[in-house]
């Protein structure tokens, strides 16, 4: 959705001489239509987490996807249950419909027809990750809530905080994974 990231993915490809070879398309993913089997791989790193009906996007992502296709994923998942009025909250402020677990992640794409080849869950860095986002961020907080104003960039620090909260206990993690479409799911 984002018009900056599709204008890198074209430049970075043009760049590494690429362009050939893939083809992005800027839009919302849920609105868009493409032919069955005509998709090698499908790749969303920290995006399924913020789509709504997961679950039916999925089901639409493996009938593009053709036979041996893969789908490669990176997310946030809830590890241990939030507090009701926490969880949310955080969902309101990270523009999250719901969070997944790691074991409703796998379930979804099973359902959808797809072999999972390869998964890992990489909480233990969570929390890591999130105090280091946060201590950059607030050591650099003056300048964007300048340009882009203090209540946008303090929601900005709210959710960054948040996160590493529940990071930090062990309730919200990353896990990642790659899918296989089956090769016996041609169309006739």
């Amino acid at each position: 959705m984002s018009a900056v990231g599709h204008e890198l993915a074209l430049a970075r490809a043009q760049a590494q001489r690429l362009s050939h070879m893939v083809e992005f398309r800027h839009g919302d993913v849920q609105s868009l239509e493409l032919p069955a089997a005509s998709v090698d791989v499908i790749l969303s790193l920290d995006a399924w987490c913020h789509m709504p009906q997961r679950a039916a996007m999925l089901q639409r992502w493996a009938t593009w996807l053709r036979p041996g296709g893969r789908l490669a994923f990176y997310d946030q998942v809830e590890r241990h249950p939030l507090p009701e009025e926490e969880r949310q909250r955080f969902c309101a402020l990270w523009h999250l419909p719901d969070l997944e677990t790691p074991r409703s992640y796998l379930a979804a794409i099973t359902a959808a027809g797809l072999h999972v080849d390869f998964e890992v869950e990489t909480s233990f860095n969570a929390a890591r990750l999130s105090t280091r986002l946060l201590e950059v961020y607030s050591t650099r907080h003056a300048a964007p809530a300048a340009s882009r104003g203090s209540e946008h960039e303090d929601e900005a620090l709210t959710r960054l905080q948040m996160a590493q909260r529940f990071a930090a206990f062990g309730m919200l993690g990353q896990m990642g994974g790659i899918a296989l479409k089956p090769a016996d799911d041609a169309p006739s």
